[in-house]
């Protein structure tokens, strides 16, 4: 009887030590081997692929003053293209959004608080399907880089950040730093 109740009393312990783990009770994990994960995977390379060769394009060709008026111009639009494309809605979001299309949802918001407590606890940050409301959702976090900080980084070091405020007059996506999550990409397959 004793050990029986000892048994019990350990599994109750894992239990609640995994709960712990998810981002919310609500959200259920859907394996990495799942459709939907090799999906957003292939979805999330594709998008960014498209902005970030348009970006590179659009600074060779005119600097980061260019840069950033093809983000303001053209960013949503591809987005938008390839979710037409992919049968997905495809979302850049961050706490810190520059452009007001993108804030978090209050479940992306929970993601966003899961991955930064993650990263503070020295994990690596890896993508994850979430069952929300009974339908998938891919997410992946979105790491500051070195070249992300020319407009992302302390305003200080940004000679161009007068642009960024006559184009987004509530911006909130600067301060970053290296290897700091700048926030996630979120992939609701239709």
């Amino acid at each position: 009887m004793k050990t029986i109740s000892s048994i019990a009393f350990i599994a109750v312990l894992l239990i609640l030590g995994c709960i712990g783990k998810q981002p919310d009770n609500n959200l259920i994990d859907i394996p990495e081997k799942s459709h939907d994960y090799s999906k957003g995977k292939e979805i999330i390379a594709a998008t960014f692929s498209s902005l970030s060769s348009e970006l590179q394009k659009s600074m060779h060709d005119g600097g980061v003053e260019n840069a950033i008026k093809y983000c303001n111009l053209k960013a949503l639009p591809i987005t938008d293209s390839l979710s037409q494309i992919y049968n997905a809605d495809i979302k850049r979001t961050s706490e810190k959004w520059r452009n007001e299309l993108n804030k978090p949802t209050f479940d992306e918001q929970e993601i966003i608080d899961f991955y930064k407590s993650q990263l503070i606890a020295g994990n690596e940050l890896n993508a994850m399907v979430q069952k929300v409301n009974g339908q998938n959702i891919f997410y992946a976090p979105i790491q500051i880089q070195e070249l992300c900080l020319k407009c992302h980084g302390e305003t200080s070091k940004m000679p161009y950040y007068g642009i960024i405020k006559n184009l987004y007059p509530k911006d909130q996506a600067i301060g970053f730093e290296l290897n700091e999550l700048r926030g996630i990409w979120s992939v609701r397959f239709n």
